[in-house]
């Protein structure tokens, strides 16, 4: 049986963010679902997932929202013409750091950290399989979150089934 943690609230926050989508059902309302972020991870992986008309959405998401958004390009290792992406992403990422990733390669993940800041939160969003969970469990130094292989025709596995927050501090990079 999973014990439920308690707590009470001290103060409510004056909302500086906001993610908002379409509300489901009839009406045309939106449904907010998340506040006071500070930093957003756009996570888009460089294999078959890739789709400039996608991260273009989900970065007019991010600005609207009042985050900084940094676009992050997932499994570089899978992808044979890397530097051929970056240009045409950043064709179109103006006024956002992009920060290329591969998970053979630590020290690429490390140079997320920076962003990470003391007091901030920070959200990562993608599409399913990209690597959130990857990154994440690679930033805190421990596995937090489940992940699941590609499967064989490159596309990434829907591993997490619900959107968590997570405390961590910060780690000390390994190189």
């Amino acid at each position: 049986m999973m014990k439920m943690a308690t707590g009470s609230f001290i103060h409510v926050l004056k909302r500086k963010s906001s993610f908002e989508r379409t509300a489901v059902g009839f009406k045309n309302e939106d449904q907010i679902v998340a506040a006071n972020i500070d930093i957003v991870f756009i996570c888009m992986s460089l294999n078959k997932d890739y789709n400039l008309s996608r991260l273009e959405r989900y970065l007019s998401v991010a600005w609207n929202s009042g985050a900084i958004p940094i676009v992050v390009l997932t499994k570089a290792d899978l992808c044979d013409n890397v530097q051929q992406k970056q240009a045409e992403i950043g064709s179109i990422v103006i006024g956002a750091d992009i920060v290329t990733t591969s998970n053979l390669d630590t020290s690429s993940i490390d140079m997320l950290l920076p962003y990470i800041k003391e007091g901030s939160t920070a959200a990562f969003i993608g599409s399913s399989g990209v690597g959130k969970s990857t990154l994440i469990n690679r930033l805190a130094g421990q596995e937090i979150l489940s992940t699941k292989e590609i499967h064989q025709d490159d596309k990434g596995r829907h591993a997490s089934t619900r959107r968590k927050l997570i405390l961590f501090t910060k780690r000390r990079s390994s190189h």
